[in-house]
C-alpha cells in the first residue's frame, strides 16, 4: 500500500475565487524523493498542503496509511517557530506527541545536530539568523521523526551556504530511506529528487523520473521561461551539481536610518536632542541569482 494517495482531489479558495487543484490524482511510495514544480499558481503550495494534511479537499479523497505522521517545513521559517528558545522550540513536537523528557531531550539533540545549530541550542530564536531560522524549523520537523518531511520552497529564502546544507542534508536523509517532498522552482533543487511532479493551472502536467524530465524540452520551457542549458539538468551526482553564480546576496540585514532634529540648529541654551531612529530592514534575506 502507498504512503499517501490522491484520487481526483479539487480544491479552491471560494474567497479568492480561485481553483486551485483540480482533479489531481497520484501515490506517495516510502523512500520517495519528489520534486513538485509549477509557476506561481500554479497550485503547487496548495498541493503540498494537502497531501500534508493541512487542507482538506474540496471533492475527491485523500487516503492515508494508518498512523502516517507528516511534517511541513513552510517558506518563511517565522511562521512556524513556537519557542524563544533554540532547544524549547526544537522539543515543542516530541512533548506535544507525549514522548518522555528523555526523548525529547534525545530528538532534540539529533536535529540540532543534523542541521549544525547544537551549538544554538539555549539561543533565542528571535537573535537567529534567516538561515539559522529555518534550520530551526527543519530541525523541529525532523524531531517529530515524521514519516513524509514536506518542503514548501523552504530554501528560497536563505542564504547560499544555509541552502545548500540543507539541500545535503535531504540527500543523506533520502539515502537513509526517507520519502521526501519538495515544492520549489529552481533546477538544481528539482534535480536531486528521483520523481518530479509539474503542475500547470491546477492540474498536474507531469509525473515522472529525474531522466524523462530532463528529456521534455517543452515541460522545462513551460517552468523556467527558456530552455535550460544542458548541463544544469545532467543526472549527475549530487557533489558534481553546478550552483548558480549569485550576483547579490543579503543575509539577516539590518538598516536603519536616523533623523536629525527638525528645524534647523538648537538654541545654543538647549542640550542637542538624539536623533530618532528609523527602521528600515530587519533580518532581510534576499539572493539575487546571476542570468548565464
Amino acid at each position: 500500500m502507498s504512503l499517501l494517495t490522491l484520487r481526483n482531489v479539487s480544491f479552491a479558495y471560494a474567497e479568492r475565487n480561485i481553483q486551485a487543484v483540480s482533479n489531481v490524482s497520484l501515490s506517495l511510495e516510502k523512500g520517495e524523493y519528489v520534486a513538485v514544480l509549477g509557476t506561481n499558481g500554479s497550485g503547487k503550495s496548495t498541493l503540498c498542503r494537502l497531501m500534508a494534511g493541512f487542507l482538506s479537499p474540496d471533492s475527491g479523497e485523500i487516503v492515508r496509511e494508518e498512523g502516517l505522521l507528516s511534517g511541513l517545513v513552510f517558506q518563511c521559517p517565522g511562521d512556524q517557530i513556537v519557542a524563544s528558545i533554540v532547544e524549547a522550540d526544537t522539543g515543542f513536537g516530541p512533548v506535544n506527541l507525549g514522548c518522555s523528557k528523555e526523548e525529547v531531550k534525545k530528538r532534540t539533540v539529533e536535529s540540532l545536530s543534523a542541521v549544525g545549530l547544537l551549538d544554538a541550542i539555549k539561543t533565542a530564536t528571535k537573535d537567529l539568523s534567516q538561515g539559522q531560522k529555518q534550520k530551526l524549523g527543519v530541525a523541529g520537523i525532523a524531531a517529530l521523526h515524521p514519516h513524509i518531511i514536506f518542503l514548501d520552497e523552504s530554501t528560497s529564502m536563505v542564504d547560499p551556504v544555509s541552502r545548500k546544507q540543507l539541500l545535503d542534508l535531504l540527500d543523506k536523509w533520502h539515502q537513509d530511506g526517507q520519502t521526501i517532498i519538495h515544492v520549489t522552482h529552481d533546477a538544481e533543487e528539482a534535480c536531486r529528487a528521483n520523481r518530479i511532479v509539474v503542475m500547470e493551472n491546477a492540474s498536474v502536467i507531469f509525473d515522472g523520473d529525474r531522466e524523462e524530465f530532463i528529456s521534455h524540452g517543452e515541460i522545462k520551457e513551460k517552468i523556467f521561461g527558456t530552455p535550460l542549458k544542458t548541463h544544469a539538468m545532467a543526472p549527475l551526482e549530487p557533489e558534481h551539481y553546478i550552483v548558480e553564480e549569485n550576483a547579490l546576496v543579503f543575509d539577516g540585514l539590518d538598516f536603519s536610518y536616523y533623523q536629525e532634529p527638525t528645524g534647523g540648529f538648537l538654541p545654543s541654551d538647549k542640550k542637542e536632542r538624539e536623533p530618532k531612529e528609523k527602521e528600515l530592514f530587519k533580518d532581510f534575506s534576499l539572493c539575487v541569482k546571476k542570468v548565464v
